[in-house]
């Protein structure tokens, strides 16, 4: 640039010329420099703005998970009230004695209540990841649930792939204890999806790679 100016310089017939250019080559260099200043602040504060949508993510998710405790708590009082209280339960578990039901019961509570952790901890993930802005050891020194670690996005689907492992291993011990006396070789297509969704978790290593980059 400063050769191009020097060219223009010498066919100028005195040398205030040159410094008149230099001027506005420097402003014009100046001027693009804080244009494409402005461009990423702006660009910046749209991303920073725009993550606090995940606020409904996370409002949604913990509405989601709150409903699903209560479902989860009237299952576990159905059992009681089966097994107490003679109550009468669901068609489909006439053919068990009270014990029996009552179990059920608690099964699938239980599995209410695994599916309504998982939308906790999404819903935790999501507010760590997005919406707190707070390095490591801030995170670290302030963390209320310090078993939920979510550094990282493959982090976070490492610990819901986990528990929803959990949550079929769960619906395979609910189906098997339903139909108990006739069971048959269908019902081996979950145990057999369990087995190769841990396959899967293991092979993958999510957010460990991640981790490491670190």
């Amino acid at each position: 640039m400063i050769k191009a100016v020097d060219s223009i310089y010498l066919l100028l017939p005195c040398g205030n010329g040159y410094l008149y250019l230099s001027r506005i080559v420097r402003f014009c260099a100046i001027s693009k420099m804080a244009s494409s200043k402005r461009g990423a602040d702006m660009k910046k504060t749209i991303f920073n703005n725009f993550r606090y949508i995940g606020w409904i993510v996370i409002f949604c998710s913990m509405l989601g998970s709150m409903l699903l405790i209560m479902i989860g708590a009237s299952k576990a009082y159905s059992a009681f009230d089966v097994f107490i209280f003679n109550a009468t339960p669901q068609a489909e578990l006439m053919h068990l004695d009270k014990a029996d039901i009552a179990i059920s019961y608690l099964i699938k509570s239980l599995d209410t209540f695994l599916v309504a952790l998982v939308l906790f901890i999404f819903s935790h993930g999501v507010f760590t990841l997005f919406i707190s802005d707070k390095t490591a050891d801030e995170q670290q020194s302030t963390q209320v649930l310090k078993w939920i670690k979510t550094p990282n996005i493959g982090h976070l689907k490492n610990i819901l792939a986990e528990v929803i492992i959990v949550i079929l291993f769960v619906k395979f011990l609910e189906l098997v204890l339903v139909n108990f006396n006739d069971l048959s070789w269908s019902i081996l297509v979950l145990p057999a999806s369990i087995l190769l969704l841990s396959l899967g978790l293991k092979f993958l290593e999510l957010g460990q790679h991640e981790q490491a980059g670190h």
